[in-house]
């Protein structure tokens, strides 16, 4: 619990420096940064609790090492969703879900290369594949990856 405690502190500095490039939505790097903290603090405050630094004899019944850990879990589940909507968008979770396709006109194929449509044909499914992931409208990245 320990090392999660370190590594989640490492991640809330490396997030914070990354969050300075101005390249998210405020707001949703807002939620993600202080679950980030909130999940930091718990770590250690149930590592702190496992090694008896933090003593809750009043709550034996309740078992606060389990209570601390459960809520651990639920808050990183929180913070992940987060992190998941900043650099996938805010669909991620249902965006390949059967029954939320977009309706897409086909194009007709094309037979003759007057008759290609140069956005629909060319343009269009290189940015569905390569760019929306990264430029949706809470990533604001500038420079492509790929």
């Amino acid at each position: 619990m320990f090392l999660g405690g370190v590594s989640a502190l490492v991640a809330c500095i490396l997030g914070y420096m990354l969050s300075l490039s101005g390249d998210y939505d405020e707001n949703a790097l807002d939620s993600h940064f202080w679950f980030g903290v909130v999940t930091t603090v718990l770590a250690f405050v149930a590592w702190l609790i496992r090694i008896e630094k933090i003593k809750l004899s009043n709550y034996k019944k309740l078992q606060p090492n389990i209570a601390a850990l459960t809520l651990l879990v639920i808050v990183i589940s929180v913070t992940g969703h987060y992190g998941g909507n900043l650099t996938h968008g805010s669909d991620y979770l249902v965006k390949y879900l059967p029954f939320n396709k977009e309706e897409k006109t086909e194009l007709a194929a094309v037979t003759n290369l007057e008759e290609a449509e140069v956005y629909g044909h060319l343009v269009a499914p290189i940015l569905d594949n390569k760019c929306i992931s990264c430029h949706n409208q809470s990533k604001k990245r500038e420079v492509c990856l790929w």
